[in-house]
C-alpha cells in the first residue's frame, strides 16, 4: 500500500509539473461507478467533489468550463459516458457550508444552521439531481498534440510504456509529413520522459519547441533522446 501511494503521489506530481509547463488548465475530472438504480446519477461525495473543483477553477462562485464526466455501464453492459456540472446554487451552498454528506447517498444533507426550501417546503435533505446540469459531449481533436503513445496507468489492461514505444515514436518522424517535434508533442510520451529527463531544464526545453514550432530542438537534445530510445 505504501509503494502504491508513493507511486501515485510521484505520478501526480509529474503530471501537475508537466501540465504547468505546457500551460494547460485543469478543466474536468472523471469518475466511474458500477450500474446504479435508474435516476441515481451522483452520490453526495461526488456532488461535493464536483462543486469544490468548480469553485477552485472559477476562483469562487462563477462561470467555469470545468466539467465532471461520469462513466458507467448500462444493464446490457454497454458503456455510458455523460457530462455534468453542478449549479452555481450548489457551489454557493457548498462554499458556505450549507450542505453536508448525509446518510442517504442520493441526497445532500442540509446543515442544521441553514434552512433549505424545496418546492415551497423546508427540507432537511436535497436530492442530488436538483444540483446537476447536463453538459453535452462533442468530439474534439487538438491540432498541436498527437495521441499515439501508450497511455499511462493501463498495465492491468495489458498496455505498458517502454523504450520500444519511445523508439517507435521517434522513428516515425520524417514520415507522413511528421517532424520529430510533432511526434514528441504527445502528453503521455512527455509524461513518460518526465521519469528520466530533468524537470527543471530538459522538459522546459522540449516543451518550448512543442509550443512554438519555430524554436528548433538542438542536436544535443536529439542525441539524448536517441540514447533513451536505444537508437544508435
Amino acid at each position: 500500500t505504501l509503494t502504491l501511494t508513493l507511486t501515485l503521489t510521484l505520478t501526480l506530481t509529474l503530471t501537475l509539473t508537466l501540465t504547468l509547463t505546457l500551460t494547460l488548465l485543469k478543466v474536468g475530472w472523471i469518475f466511474g461507478h458500477p450500474p446504479r438504480e435508474e435516476g441515481f446519477h451522483f452520490a453526495s461525495p461526488e456532488v461535493f467533489m464536483a462543486a469544490e473543483q468548480q469553485l477552485e477553477a472559477a476562483g469562487g462562485i462563477g462561470d467555469t468550463p470545468f466539467v465532471t464526466i461520469k462513466v458507467t455501464c448500462n444493464a446490457e453492459g454497454l458503456a455510458s459516458v455523460e457530462g455534468f456540472q453542478v449549479s452555481k446554487q450548489c457551489m454557493e451552498m457548498v462554499a458556505e457550508g450549507a450542505l453536508e454528506i448525509g446518510e442517504n447517498p442520493g441526497d445532500c444533507a442540509v446543515n442544521e444552521t441553514f434552512t433549505a426550501i424545496v418546492e415551497g417546503k423546508e427540507a432537511k435533505e436535497v436530492n442530488n439531481n436538483f444540483f446537476l446540469i447536463n453538459v453535452a459531449i462533442s468530439q474534439y481533436e487538438a491540432d498541436d498534440m498527437v495521441y499515439s503513445f501508450p497511455v499511462a496507468n493501463r498495465e492491468e489492461l495489458g498496455t505498458t510504456q517502454g523504450q520500444p514505444d519511445l523508439r517507435a515514436q521517434i522513428e516515425s518522424a520524417g514520415k507522413q509529413g511528421w517532424s520529430l517535434v510533432d511526434r514528441l508533442a504527445d502528453f503521455h510520451l512527455l509524461l513518460f520522459l518526465c521519469n528520466t529527463l530533468d524537470l527543471d531544464t530538459d522538459i522546459p526545453r522540449l516543451v518550448e519547441s512543442i509550443k512554438d514550432r519555430s524554436v528548433p530542438l538542438d542536436d544535443g537534445f536529439k542525441i539524448l533522446l536517441n540514447c533513451l530510445a536505444g537508437i544508435e
